[in-house]
């Protein structure tokens, strides 16, 4: 069923996906449109679908891909947008996609399309940056006793089982 999707939308999904990614008017669905192109690349990188015929190898995925870029923005330096197509295949592989998305939001800003406000893009990382100070805080009052108010309901209590 997916070779057959794929067949039929992979390389029109990977073009409206792009086009949406590098929209000015779209920066707040920036994780989500991350997380399908990442997970489009990874189809071919891991080699999910297997149909030369239909030219959906690594080769000609990444050459759609440059050609499409070289063409949509030709200020961007030819050098610069195969290193970034290389690196979209290399960064896909890391189970976690914050380095996929670092990689995809400097591409962006570099497009001078994307020089002026920047602040939405940063702003799931800022969230997730306050969620680890917030943790941490945490963990360091529990370390002092008193620290921690009585009825403080972020902490849990384990081991307290009462017979």
């Amino acid at each position: 069923v997916l070779s057959d999707f794929c067949n039929l939308f992979y390389f029109s999904l990977m073009k409206e996906t792009l086009l949406v990614l590098t929209d000015t008017l779209h920066r707040s669905g920036f994780k989500f449109q991350t997380l399908i192109f990442m997970h489009l690349i990874r189809i071919v990188e891991f080699g999910v679908v297997q149909n030369p015929g239909n030219g959906l190898t690594r080769e000609n995925v990444m050459q759609s891909l440059i050609d499409l870029l070289s063409r949509s923005f030709q200020t961007v330096n030819q050098k610069q947008v195969e290193a970034f197509v290389v690196d979209l295949f290399n960064y896909c592989r890391d189970p976690k996609p914050t380095r996929f998305q670092q990689h995809m939001r400097d591409f962006l800003i570099s497009l001078k399309e994307f020089a002026g406000d920047n602040d939405p893009l940063f702003e799931a990382e800022r969230e997730e940056a306050l969620a680890r100070a917030r943790e941490l805080d945490r963990q360091r009052r529990m370390q002092v006793p008193g620290m921690i108010e009585q009825y403080d309901t972020t902490v849990t209590v384990r081991g307290g089982d009462d017979d």
